[in-house]
C-alpha cells in the first residue's frame, strides 16, 4: 500500500513537472496581450489615430515593457502634440537601452528626446506659505514636496492646479492653455 501511495505521488510530481516544461515554452498570456496591444496600436499610427494608439502602446508597455514599445509611445505621443510625454518616453527607452548595452538605440532615442526639449513646456509650482498637512496636485495628481518651485516638462494644454489642507479653505486654479 505504502508503495503504491509514492509512486503515485511521483506520477503527479513528474506530470506537474512535464506540464511546466511545455508551459515554458508557450509565451506568457501578458506577453501576447503585449504583442497583440503593440500590432493594433501600429496599425492604428498607420491610419494616423494617436488617440486609438497611444493607450494600446501605454498598456502594451505595461504588460511587457520593450525598448520598442517605449519608442513607438514616443512618437504616437508626439504626434498628439504631447511633447512633455513624448520626451519622458524617448528618455526612458534610452535608459532602457543603456542598460542593455545598445547604444546605437540609446543614440537614436536621445537623439528624439534632443529634438523636443527646445518645445517643451515647463510649470512650477510655488507655495507661498505651507500649511500642516497640505497636499497639492496637478491635474488630480499629487505633486511631492520637493517638486514645488521647480520647473517641470508638461504636455501643452491648460492645467488645473489644487492645494487644501485640514480647516482651511480648498484652493484651485487653472492655466492658460498658451499657442506657441
Amino acid at each position: 500500500m505504502r508503495a503504491r501511495g509514492n509512486s503515485l505521488l511521483g506520477l503527479s510530481l513528474a506530470a506537474l513537472l512535464a506540464a511546466q516544461a511545455a508551459s515554458a515554452d508557450v509565451p506568457s498570456d501578458k506577453a501576447a496581450q503585449a504583442e497583440v496591444l503593440f500590432k493594433d496600436a501600429r496599425a492604428l499610427m498607420a491610419d494616423a489615430r494617436y488617440d486609438e494608439a497611444c493607450p494600446k502602446l501605454r498598456a502594451s508597455q505595461e504588460l511587457d515593457p520593450g525598448y520598442g514599445t517605449l519608442w513607438n509611445l514616443g512618437e504616437c505621443l508626439s504626434k498628439q502634440g504631447k511633447t512633455a510625454s513624448a520626451w519622458a518616453a524617448y528618455r526612458e527607452a534610452a535608459d532602457m537601452a543603456r542598460k542593455a548595452e545598445q547604444v546605437d538605440r540609446v543614440e537614436k532615442a536621445e537623439r528624439k528626446a534632443g529634438e523636443l526639449e527646445p518645445r517643451l513646456e515647463k510649470l512650477s509650482i510655488s507655495v507661498a506659505v505651507e500649511a500642516p498637512g497640505m497636499v497639492v496636485k496637478r491635474d488630480g495628481l499629487g505633486v511631492a514636496r520637493a517638486i514645488w518651485g521647480t520647473a517641470l516638462p508638461v504636455d501643452p494644454g491648460k492645467h488645473v492646479i489644487e492645494a487644501s489642507a485640514p480647516g482651511k479653505k480648498p484652493w484651485k486654479s487653472r492655466s492658460e492653455e498658451r499657442r506657441v
